[in-house]
């Protein structure tokens, strides 16, 4: 993997909306790029579904000539730990394709939204794909290889896409009747790299934030 880099930045403003939050951390990443970064592009996708929006992000990606992609939701909250998501992200992806291990994907950690707050990373359990429980999650820490990844916050090798096959992002249902999603495009998109052999990563020291609006219920 070359060094530096050609990074671009995909947001995903739904209804031209994005966190301030996001919008800081954007910023701070435009300002100071860091040393492996040689050209940096973005854009935004405004579409819905979420499938529709990543696999387009990923086509607009490849006619900007990117050598990493980096997808971040506009619900997404990086605060200080975007700094430590970006910098060792792309030393990671960059490192990992030297070591001759192959493209990557590195994502943040983050959990869904209330009522029933999940760690959305995957780990496999008596042969079930399930999300870690909040007490496993606190017991991991650095950079490991896990089974499934969010993609709100996530930086890819685009190399990755050269060996996946389209779409790279779908939903799972349980039927044809596509009435009822059994997995999401971040669980298909991870499914994918492990087919192929293509692995996926978590920083563990970058937990970003989250934010949902929710009802409060009355008392």
């Amino acid at each position: 993997m070359r060094d530096p880099l050609n990074v671009v930045i995909a947001r995903t403003p739904y209804l031209l909306g994005e966190e301030g939050g996001c919008v800081d951390w954007l910023m701070d990443v435009a300002h100071r790029p860091g040393p492996h970064v040689g050209k940096l592009g973005w854009f935004h996708v405004c579409e819905t579904p979420a499938t529709v929006a990543r696999n387009r992000i990923v086509a607009v990606a490849r006619v900007m000539h990117a050598d990493a992609l980096c997808m971040v939701d506009r619900d997404v909250v990086p605060g200080e730990a975007g700094r430590i998501f970006w910098e060792e992200g792309l030393e990671f992806l960059r490192s990992h394709w030297e070591l001759h291990e192959g493209p990557c994907a590195m994502a943040a950690p983050y959990r869904s939204a209330f009522p029933n707050p999940t760690v959305l990373v995957g780990r496999w359990s008596d042969g079930k794909l399930g999300f870690y429980p909040d007490d496993a999650a606190r017991e991991r820490h650095g950079i490991l290889r896990e089974a499934s990844i969010p993609t709100g916050l996530v930086l890819i090798d685009m190399r990755c896409f050269d060996i996946l096959e389209q779409p790279y992002f779908d939903y799972v249902y349980a039927d044809d009747s596509k009435s009822k999603r059994t997995a999401s495009e971040d669980t298909y998109f991870s499914r994918q790299m492990q087919l192929t052999g293509l692995a996926c990563y978590v920083n563990w020291n970058a937990w970003v934030a989250h934010r949902k609006p929710c009802d409060v219920p009355g008392l």
